[in-house]
């Protein structure tokens, strides 16, 4: 290359590099607007599941972390996005075609460094965890005119190492190594409440069966002061090290509520007596056929928390699914709500326990 091409070459790699300079530093809604938030959250997936192979984490681990934080994580990189001068936003007059390339791999450049980036705010949550904890936990809810609920939860564990791991060290939260999975799982179901009106009330409740990695599973149903804990595993075997997955199943009575307006279900999908993490923690509700949902609203955290890390999406108007978008530490839990018009379901009688 003769010189006046070396200095013709470097004007023109200036004059692109200054665009997209030019481009990355406007105005601070660049990445939404050229990027969809769909769009980021494919990103981040395909960025993750590359660094996940060369960590080698389990598929379904890796996917279950994923499902718990893409939405709060594409919300981080945004932020981290309109606060960097070095990457992409936008220009009065919009993006090139090659602007809008370059722009999408500095963009994903800049995901795939954060990553593998351990003290960063997404770099930790992809390194190996030999922590026991609960990889997803999914609740059907089918409600009948009745009021009668048809629930069944599955519930994907991981039994781990015992062992400390990276994950434990850069959690910027803290965490001990959880090793209390030995046997299976315990689930226990509150079956008395305070009302509105500050008095006690009974809810019905009748389990329906236990099985793990689809087989039918030994159980034991154990009376508390306060409701029914069911113990899934035998006494004498231990479970290696693993995934294995719970599905366990029940119906209740007597857990909605009738307000002068609407018909209201109101339910802590996963409890908040957990002494592991929970990746993902989802729910779908259903209601009769000719019912119409019109109000919903879901939290997320410990007891009485109102924080809202977590989202919902009508699936028609019948049902509803709710899911958390980031993961629950231990004794987190995630409550929806949803509300139909009166005169579809039938208000219960006082002695009308399953």
């Amino acid at each position: 290359m003769n010189i006046r091409a070396a200095c013709f070459f470097g004007v023109f790699s200036i004059f692109i590099l200054g665009s997209i300079q030019q481009a990355f530093s406007q105005t601070s809604q660049g990445l939404f607007e050229y990027i969809t938030p769909a769009a980021m959250q494919q990103i981040i997936r395909e960025e993750a599941t590359l660094l996940g192979k060369e960590r080698n984490l389990d598929g379904a681990d890796l996917q279950t972390r994923l499902a718990g934080n893409v939405v709060s994580l594409t919300k981080r990189f945004q932020k981290e996005v309109e606060r960097d001068p070095g990457l992409p936003k936008s220009p009065p007059n919009g993006l090139t075609a090659m602007q809008k390339k370059n722009f999408e791999s500095a963009i994903r450049a800049r995901v795939a460094k954060l990553l593998r980036d351990k003290n960063s705010f997404a770099g930790w949550q992809f390194l190996p965890d030999y922590n026991d904890r609960i990889l997803s936990f999914h609740s059907d809810i089918s409600v009948a005119k009745d009021g009668l609920l048809k629930v069944k939860e599955t519930i994907t564990i991981y039994n781990g190492m015992g062992e400390s791991s990276d994950y434990n060290d850069y959690n910027p939260a803290g965490s001990y190594t959880n090793n209390d999975i030995q046997r299976g799982i315990v689930r226990d179901f509150p079956t008395k409440y305070l009302n509105k009106n500050g008095f006690w009330q009974n809810v019905g409740f009748k389990m329906l069966g236990v099985t793990l990695n689809g087989k039918k599973a030994n159980y034991q149903e154990n009376s508390l002061d306060n409701g029914t804990r069911i113990m899934v595993g035998d006494a004498d075997i231990y479970l290696p090290e693993g995934i294995y997955t719970y599905e366990i199943s029940y119906e209740t009575n007597q857990q909605l509520i009738f307000h002068e307006d609407k018909d209201e279900l109101y339910w802590n999908v996963n409890g908040n007596g957990w002494v592991f993490t929970i990746d993902s923690a989802s729910c779908l509700i259903q209601f009769p056929e000719e019912a119409s949902i019109f109000e919903n609203a879901c939290y997320t955290g410990f007891q009485g928390s109102t924080e809202r890390n977590c989202f919902s999406r009508q699936m028609g108007p019948n049902r509803i699914l709710f899911s958390t978008s980031e993961r629950l530490v231990p004794y987190q839990g995630l409550t929806v709500a949803a509300a139909i018009p009166k005169g579809i379901l039938l208000p219960p009688s006082e002695n009308s326990l399953i």
